[in-house]
């Protein structure tokens, strides 16, 4: 598996090690803290593809990672229980 293909498996152990220490809602910023070998330029848009609620995003989404957050303001996101 390239890295590239791995980053929302990455991304949503990131959300779900955030969650289970009481950090939630959490931004994008606690998400690249905790991957600095990610580039913003691949991580935002995966995040937002990632994001029920918000349009867009990297082309990698399938229905599955659509469903993994929901920004509940702006700049802040939840990891939705199904996941």
């Amino acid at each position: 598996m390239s890295q590239e293909a791995s980053i929302p498996k990455r991304v949503l152990q990131v959300a779900r090690d955030l969650t289970s220490q009481g950090r939630t809602p959490f931004t994008r910023k606690d998400i690249q803290e905790e991957l600095p070998d990610i580039l913003p330029a691949s991580l935002q848009p995966t995040i937002q593809a990632m994001t029920k609620n918000a349009p867009g995003g990297a082309p990698i989404a399938s229905a599955y990672w659509k469903k993994c957050f929901k920004r509940i303001e702006r700049g802040k996101y939840v990891l939705l229980a199904q996941i």
